[in-house]
């Protein structure tokens, strides 16, 4: 086989499980999926610059190692001593700047393990396709088997699995309100994962029967992962019947709609009889419905944990703007907004927050119905739910507006504004 062919079907052994393995990941993210746009920045992220940045520090942080040790020890030692730290540093850049930058979509700690999850895959794809061809360069057809058999498939989770810990870590801190645990978790997720990386790279070196250490030690943190990933599926459904529930009291969701939009395969089951029978535009207004569905109830659990007033505050900074997206606030105890109820620009709030959709906000959220509120919305302002699709309709006098149907063949999910 030449050279050429060996490139183009290293190329394709990384790829293929690599979208295999991403796609597993995104299907995890049940009630409430990232942004593709963010998921695909952190991915190339890991492939492209946290490559190229971790080749550097590797090489130049390797040199002092060979000269103490030499050349044999020295190369031998430096995937362990040297890689670890370095690429999960490399890797875990990705995910502090989405916490700096766009934190609001960090609302769980699926969250967290789903984007180091996506920056580890990107990573591991590309650094597949240097291994696979050096094996080929330097064993033959056989040897470039083997090698693929054991990085793409037996620990082709292993960069996802490392720099998961660091993105846990770092969604831990973000909804926690103790300052200790705020500083601690992402130090410790980083840890976690230079260790474990450091554990992986340093069995394999051993070779022989080590490798079978190593897969021991591999596989049980993938599961240990899957554990936490169904522990943080189940804690975002617990918040949806939670939070969700209080709208069916206040007449905002249908129990039917509460029921769907709470289960995942209920949702799943829906969606696909939508899309059968009706088309893809009912299934996509299904579909926005019953995201938006989560993002009222992660919006009032952080309101809940945060309750920050300050960003309350910004919140009503957009009200004076205008957008297909309308919802109706109120701003108590401001002079300027005691007039009357003003219409909310959601995609102004979504810039705000870092992006151009309202995503996970820390606001006080809640029903406006007859009058009355929620107790969760003593606070600064009062927003409606946020549960309706984009929609045409226009502010009629005095504020009022209509809402589109939340799911086709569905009445309205709110009702008129008082």
């Amino acid at each position: 086989m030449s050279e050429t062919a060996a490139l183009f079907l290293s190329i394709l052994a990384a790829i293929v499980p690599t979208l295999l393995y991403v796609g597993v990941i995104y299907w995890v993210d049940r009630y409430e999926k990232e942004p593709w746009w963010l998921l695909t920045s952190a991915f190339l992220w890991g492939a492209v610059p946290g490559i190229l940045i971790a080749l550097f520090f590797n090489t130049l942080l390797s040199a002092p190692l060979l000269l103490i040790l030499g050349n044999d020890l020295g190369m031998a030692a430096a995937p362990s001593l040297i890689g670890p730290p370095v690429e999960e540093s490399v890797k875990g850049l990705a995910l502090v700047a989405i916490f700096i930058f766009w934190r609001n979509e960090i609302d769980s700690p699926l969250d967290g393990i789903i984007y180091g999850a996506i920056v580890g895959m990107g990573f591991a794809m590309v650094e597949n396709v240097f291994y696979f061809v050096e094996t080929f360069n330097q064993g033959g057809l056989e040897a470039w088997g083997v090698n693929v058999v054991l990085r793409a498939v037996l620990f082709g989770l292993n960069h996802a699995l490392f720099s998961s810990f660091t993105g846990l870590g770092i969604a831990i801190a973000r909804q926690s309100t103790n300052r200790g645990v705020q500083i601690v978790m992402p130090v410790l997720g980083w840890a976690t994962a230079v260790f474990l990386h450091f554990l992986h790279n340093f069995t394999v070196t051993l070779g022989n029967l080590f490798i079978f250490l190593a897969l021991l030690f591999d596989w049980g943190g993938v599961w240990l992962v899957l554990m936490i990933i169904l522990w943080a599926v189940l804690q975002e459904r617990r918040w949806l019947r939670h939070y969700l529930a209080e709208e069916v009291a206040l007449g905002t969701l249908t129990t039917n709609e509460f029921l769907r939009a709470s289960s995942g395969r209920k949702r799943t089951a829906y969606l696909m009889k939508t899309l059968l029978e009706q088309g893809y535009r009912a299934n996509r207004q299904a579909s926005r419905f019953f995201l938006q569905c989560s993002h009222l109830a992660y919006t009032k659990h952080h309101w809940k944990l945060f309750q920050d007033e300050k960003s309350a505050q910004k919140f009503s900074i957009c009200a004076r703007k205008s957008t297909p997206w309308r919802i109706s606030c109120t701003h108590k105890n401001t002079a300027e907004f005691a007039e009357n109820a003003e219409v909310l620009d959601l995609s102004a709030l979504g810039a705000l927050c870092g992006g151009k959709r309202v995503r996970k906000l820390r606001y006080s959220v809640a029903s406006v119905t007859s009058g009355s509120f929620s107790s969760a919305t003593r606070s600064t302002v009062i927003v409606q739910s946020i549960i309706n699709a984009p929609t045409t309709a226009t502010a009629a006098t005095n504020g009022a507006h209509r809402m589109p149907r939340a799911m086709p063949g569905k009445p309205t999910a709110s009702g008129s504004d008082r």
